[in-house]
């Protein structure tokens, strides 16, 4: 009796849309009075389920939100954004804050629909957590909570080189910046040994390095590393794709290929096929 109550009552709001979507001048005007007089507006037009393009007078009306003076609530998620991927399906409110029920979606972290969500804020309606099992759920947010969970607790007799040798081939005299803030980001995650890979040149004109950070010729290679970076202001050009097509083809240790690698890699589809190394890419 519920469900069949709750359908009737969707069915006259339909219906009531419709007729006030057959005058479109005297519903727009009426709207467009609202909005522009209220303290606020709650934005429940379309939810999660939303697949196709907004359009037509759906659209018009969340133009008309948009110019909303007052703050604007979405309920749910921002009508316009896709749930799952958070593509702008057409046209979306741009929202001041988001109240959503259960769980964030990932349409409320990844971008366009992330800049539409505002605050979000995400509140218990009585639906068990436990049900994200039953979909296998694949992905979390990460916060900064999270963080110390993520690294492992340290032994109180280690060393630096309990934790890894890590190598940074990165920086060129234009952006030797790019290799100091990776050689700074080494060091907080936590790796224990860093080694700075890079020419006399890049060296010469960078920013003062961390202390910690060993300085180190290509020339030398990478015996001894754990692990490499490659590409942050490393630049391009023929000389650099050739380093990277050498190494790809000759190193066994792990990669992470960030910046300027990711664009020589382009010029070189074959590569990743025929190395022994694990390779991450971060765009």
């Amino acid at each position: 009796a519920a469900l069949a109550l709750a359908d009737l009552e969707a069915s006259a709001h339909v219906e009531r849309l419709r007729l006030c979507f057959e005058d479109a001048d005297a519903f727009e005007a009426q709207l467009e009075s609202s909005v522009h007089g209220a303290a606020l507006v709650m934005d429940a037009l379309l939810g999660t389920g939303l697949k196709a393009e907004v359009r037509g007078p759906i659209s018009a009306v969340i133009d008309l939100l948009n110019q909303a003076e007052c703050p604007l609530v979405a309920v749910d998620i921002p009508s316009g954004v896709h749930a799952d991927s958070g593509a702008m399906l057409g046209n979306a409110v741009v929202a001041d804050a988001t109240v959503t029920f259960a769980f964030a979606k990932r349409g409320h972290h990844q971008y366009p629909g992330a800049g539409c969500t505002g605050q979000l804020e995400v509140v218990d309606i009585g639906i068990p957590l436990e049900l994200a099992r039953d979909f296998n759920v694949t992905c979390e947010v990460l916060d900064c909570a999270d963080g110390p969970a993520l690294i492992p607790a340290r032994a109180r007799d280690s060393h630096k080189g309990t934790y890894g040798h890590l190598g940074v081939w990165a920086g060129s005299p234009s952006m030797p910046g790019a290799a100091v803030l990776c050689l700074q980001g080494a060091l907080k995650g936590g790796a224990g040994l860093v080694s700075w890979i890079g020419e006399e040149a890049t060296f010469r004109c960078a920013p003062r390095r961390p202390l910690e950070a060993i300085l180190r010729s290509p020339a030398e290679g990478v015996e001894g590393l754990n692990a490499l970076v490659v590409g942050p202001g490393w630049g391009l050009g023929d000389a650099r794709r050739t380093q990277l097509e050498e190494l790809l083809g000759e190193a066994s240790l792990p990669l992470c290929l960030d910046a300027s690698a990711l664009t020589l890699l382009a010029d070189l589809p074959k590569a990743l096929e025929h190395t022994a190394a694990e390779v991450i890419l971060t765009p």
